[in-house]
This record gives structure tokens, C-alpha cells and sequence, in this order.
């Protein structure tokens, strides 16, 4: 599934909203194939389910700019296996808020420049793995940022900040807000990964 196939086509939105509302897919989804500026919106209870072996936020080096928002209680975005939020198109981003949940069922990457994953207000999840697993911001770029805020959580195992990349971040704010790591977090893990941060 193609939301923004070509480079001219940008700024194309899909809006799942309201309790029993689906979208599924069998295959691969892609915000942003080549186009920019692209976007999903999962809100007030609708449900989104991508059972792609990967599902990706701007796949290619045009595709910037586009964005996935899961809103509200209720909303789901569950992935089948890995989503990866910029695997060579930089300015993407993922916005969970208001209760929303992403899911994805193998491993989450922040993977090329200047991306960005929120994850604001109570109830809010993103769980990478199906029992918490793999996440890594900044895996082979610089300037990728995670913020959690307001009574977020985020659920994982292994976890890298900045594992090929430099000035990425993770920053985990007010009361209530979770970032759950069970097992090993690693900053950085090649001498060019430099400069990043958890707070």
C-alpha cells in the first residue's frame, strides 16, 4: 500500500476516525513512498493495521515530510513486524497523543536524519515488540529525536540511541511519563556516533 507513490505526489492524506473503523492492509505500507509531505491519521477510535513485513514513514530520499498522528483512546496503529520512521527520507514523523497506541511486533528505527517520534499524554504507548523489543534512534543518521511527555510510555528491550549517527536524542518528561527498557541501552555504537543524548 502507497500513500504518496511518486515524487509529484505529495501532501495526499488518509484519515481512519471513529470506533469500528479499519484499515488493513496484506502488505507493506509506506507514508510516503517517494512523494513529501503525506500523511495518516488514525483518531477517535479508529484502528489501522499494516501487516507488511515492513511498514515505513518516507522510504525514499524525496519523501519528507510526511507523518503518521494516532490520536485519541482507543486508536491503533499496529504494525505486523518493523516500522521504521525515515529509512532515507529525513523531516518524517510519528505523533502518538491523547491515548492513542502504536504497535509494532519486531522492532521500531529512526533511521535517517532529522526525524521524530512523540509520544504526549496519558495513556499514550508505543510498544516496539510484541513483548517489548528492539528500538533505535538514529541508526544510521544524525538529529532523530524521541520525546515522551505528559504520562506517555514506551515499552522496549535493546535499544540504541544514536547507534551509526550523531546528535540524537531521547528525552523522557513530566510526571507520569515512562520509558520502559528491559534489557540493554547502548548510546551510540561506532566512535562516529557522538553527541547524542538521553534526558
Amino acid at each position: 500500500s502507497y500513500l504518496g507513490d511518486e515524487p509529484s505526489s505529495s501532501r495526499n492524506t488518509v484519515v481512519v476516525r471513529g470506533t469500528g473503523s479499519v484499515w488493513k492492509t496484506s502488505t507493506d505500507l509506506y507514508v510516503g513512498y517517494n512523494g513529501a509531505g503525506n500523511s495518516l491519521v488514525v483518531s477517535n477510535g479508529g484502528l489501522a493495521i499494516a501487516n507488511g513485513n515492513v511498514n515505513v514513514i518516507g522510504y525514499s530520499v524525496s519523501s519528507s515530510n510526511n507523518s503518521v498522528l494516532v490520536t485519541d483512546p482507543g486508536s491503533v496503529w499496529t504494525n505486523g513486524y518493523d516500522l521504521w520512521i525515515g529509512q532515507t527520507g529525513n523531516h518524517n514523523s510519528l505523533v502518538i497523543s491523547n491515548g492513542g497506541r502504536v504497535i509494532a511486533f519486531d522492532a521500531n528505527y529512526v533511521i535517517s536524519s532529522s526525524n521524530s517520534v512523540v509520544v504526549t499524554g496519558t495513556g499514550s504507548t508505543w510498544i516496539s515488540g510484541s513483548n517489548a523489543g528492539n528500538l533505535k534512534i538514529g541508526t544510521s543518521g544524525n538529529g532523530n529525536s524521541l520525546a515522551v511527555s505528559k504520562g506517555g510510555r514506551v515499552n522496549s528491550t535493546y535499544s540504541v540511541i544514536g547507534e551509526n549517527g550523531a546528535n540524537n536524542s531521547v528525552l523522557v518528561t513530566d510526571s507520569g511519563s515512562v520509558w520502559s527498557n528491559s534489557t540493554d541501552l547502548f548510546m551510540g555504537a561506532t566512535p562516529a556516533a557522538n553527541l547524542n543524548s538521553l534526558v
